[in-house]
């Protein structure tokens, strides 16, 4: 979508870079999802998001903790989170808002 598009970096006419992507890892028996976002745009938020059923349509932050954020440029930041993995089945979204 545009406007995660834009978040990561990108703008109408350039996608973001594959670097600035969601990428997840799993550390210390924890999972770990990092990206990098436009920090330029003060009107721009974004939140992490998880639910272990996606019939239910209950998305939750519960759990989700921000480990750190690291200024790249003016532009970009990289955010790190860690999501529990108490469960069997986990689903991670990124949402991105104007405000």
């Amino acid at each position: 979508p545009p406007l995660l598009d834009y978040l990561f970096g990108g703008t109408a006419s350039v996608p973001p870079p594959e670097a600035s992507l969601p990428a997840m890892a799993l550390t210390n028996g924890r999972m770990r999802l990092s990206f990098i976002a436009r920090s330029d745009d003060s009107s721009l938020i974004h939140e992490v998001t998880t639910t272990t059923d996606l019939m239910s349509g209950t998305w939750a932050t519960n759990g989700i903790t921000r480990l750190s954020t690291e200024v790249i440029s003016n532009e970009l930041e990289r955010h790190t989170y860690e999501v529990p993995t108490d469960s069997p089945q986990r689903f991670i979204r990124i949402e991105a808002e104007i405000r």
